[in-house]
């Protein structure tokens, strides 16, 4: 069954609702998610917060898919978590 391709109207949407969505952008897989009042975009290179005017301004024209595992996104919550707390242990 092929993922259904969301546009931006129901990707601010789900974002709001608190799921994680992806994109492929320039041949890189994309994570999105809501963070308070931004956007967190984040790859395996870098991670950034967006407003959502400037998320719909860059991302308008791509389409989005739901996240099915998120372990595949990071929490950034916990990941801050397991380093200070490895940072206690030394």
């Amino acid at each position: 069954m092929e993922k259904e391709k969301l546009v931006i109207k129901d990707v601010i949407n789900l974002l709001k609702e608190g799921f994680v969505l992806s994109s492929i952008i320039d041949k890189r897989l994309y994570y999105f998610k809501q963070r308070k009042n931004y956007i967190l975009v984040k790859n395996d290179n870098s991670e950034f917060y967006l407003s959502e005017y400037d998320f719909i301004e860059l991302y308008k024209n791509y389409f989005f898919f739901i996240v099915d595992n998120e372990e595949d996104f990071i929490d950034e919550e916990r990941d801050k978590e397991y380093y200070s707390m490895n940072k206690l242990k030394k």
